[in-house]
């Protein structure tokens, strides 16, 4: 089994139609036509792996509100087990985008970042290192929504390494060294960019990332429609070929691309051949609506 850990969001879509402009302004006036609610951050990843027909089990937090009574739900619907972190003091992360004809319009990010108390780091420690055999490698999806702070990242990953099990993380802090215990790096280009105040030669940046994690087996740069970087401990550098595609949505593509690699190393795929699997499956679901996923019968085709 797979342990996704990290933020947990609710991705909202309101879709919109218009049969007029407004007499106030060029605009239109927008008729609320349907809500559609996603499993972002953490629990699109999660989501993702249960998609490719993989166990998986999610760990997080959510407030004692309307939007974390809707995440509870959607982990039911979606059959994804799960241990929530419940804290009446914590808002649920909740992004809303609009839509008119397939077009983004806006979007509104609600949200309140909290750190966990310690009573509740102590709860997911103990769950961790009483049911460790049941997970064969950790993923951690950070979108620094306070879920983890820097010693208890370390907690964790710890449990993971006395065990000598993978961690494969995607980045959002701009200090690499919060993910020192980390063994695999998934940051996008822009992630990667932001670890460092001055832009260097992608070989010394690279190098500086291996020198400040030093757990690091493999960093992956994903780049969009440019080739993928793959760099390992001994300072080879591999650029794995991307082919170029027309998306429609592109939210959740880290995401998929995340959980699609943890799926096909969990199966005992190689790095280069499960960067391969993950990329295809990015390419897949940026040419399909909002927040989604990929089946595995899409990725062997």
């Amino acid at each position: 089994m797979i342990l996704v850990c990290g933020d947990i969001m609710l991705d909202e879509v309101i879709e919109f139609k218009s049969n007029k402009i407004s007499a106030e302004a060029p605009l239109p006036i927008l008729l609320n036509k349907k809500k559609l609610f996603f499993l972002g951050g953490a629990g699109n990843v999660a989501n993702n792996i249960k998609k490719l027909s993989s166990d998986v089990f999610l760990i997080s937090s959510i407030g004692k509100d309307i939007n974390g009574i809707k995440i509870k739900k959607l982990l039911v619907q979606n059959k994804i087990k799960s241990k929530l972190i419940n804290d009446p003091y914590y808002k649920t992360t909740h992004k809303s985008r609009g839509f008119l004809k397939n077009q983004l319009l806006f979007r509104i990010d609600n949200e309140r970042p909290k750190k966990l108390k310690f009573s509740h780091k102590q709860l997911i420690l103990k769950f961790l290192k009483k049911n460790i055999s049941k997970f064969n490698f950790l993923v951690i999806s950070d979108y620094n929504k306070g879920f983890f702070d820097k010693n208890f990242i370390d907690e964790i990953s710890l449990i993971f390494i006395k065990k000598n099990k993978l961690i494969l993380t995607n980045p959002k802090r701009k200090k690499v060294s919060f993910y020192s215990k980390s063994n695999i790096l998934v940051p996008n280009e822009k992630e990667f960019k932001n670890f460092f105040v001055k832009q260097s030669s992608k070989e010394k940046m690279i190098s500086f990332i291996f020198k400040k994690v030093k757990n690091l087996k493999y960093l992956i740069i994903t780049r969009s429609h440019k080739n993928i970087i793959l760099a390992s401990r001994n300072k080879k550098i591999k650029y794995l070929k991307v082919n170029r595609i027309k998306s429609i949505d592109v939210t959740g593509a880290s995401d998929t691309f995340l959980a699609t690699l943890s799926v096909f190393l969990n199966k005992k795929l190689n790095i280069i051949n499960s960067i391969k699997k993950a990329a295809i499956a990015s390419r897949k679901v940026v040419t399909k609506k909002y927040t989604s996923f990929v089946k595995i019968n899409e990725i062997k085709k």
